[in-house]
């Protein structure tokens, strides 16, 4: 029997998490070529165990929470509450980056070099990083924090805040 609302959750889930897997490619987590080189294949190894357990396990886990929540919804609202729930998937985004590239990141020093780290950096946010503000929004950006907690709990919020409401709407 098909559930319509599960149905849009998982066709929601499913977009949302190939959007957020694509901007991941800034943090080069999935980067296998690495593996072949002698000196690198350890922070190659470990970057790919980040991102697998960052962008592919936590984010399954999630999914089948959600989905279980999700399970008695029908109807209109049962579908725009999935819609809603599915969002919450962009808090993983946010998460990876406090723990693998915010200045204090706990996973930083075993993912990247220095030269890495910063180059890291200069593709999340280009114009702080590199030095080449255009205009004073850009100048003004210089400012924003790049700490674990300024991503973190941001994340985690997020992450609460959208499944919640989903979870709420379709209910």
């Amino acid at each position: 029997m098909m559930n319509t609302a599960r149905d849009a959750f998982v066709l929601f889930f499913g977009i949302n998490w190939a959007l957020a897997v694509s901007l991941a490619g800034r943090y080069q987590l999935f980067d296998t070529t690495m593996f072949f080189g002698d000196s690198m294949r350890r922070r190659a190894l470990a970057r790919f165990l980040c991102g697998m357990f960052f962008l592919n396990l936590l984010p399954l886990a999630w999914f089948i929470v959600l989905h279980h929540f999700l399970g008695a919804a029908t109807g209109m609202w049962g579908i725009v509450g999935s819609g809603v729930a599915s969002l919450s998937f962009y808090a993983f985004h946010r998460l990876l980056h406090a723990f693998v590239a915010s200045d204090n990141a706990p996973l930083s020093r075993w993912l990247y070099t220095d030269a890495e780290k910063q180059a890291v950096l200069e593709n999340w946010r280009p114009s702080v990083f590199s030095g080449a503000a255009r205009d004073s929004t850009q100048t003004e950006r210089t400012n924003l924090p790049n700490t674990f907690c300024s991503h973190f709990i941001p994340g985690a919020l997020f992450l609460a805040f959208y499944a919640i409401v989903g979870v709420l709407v379709a209910c």
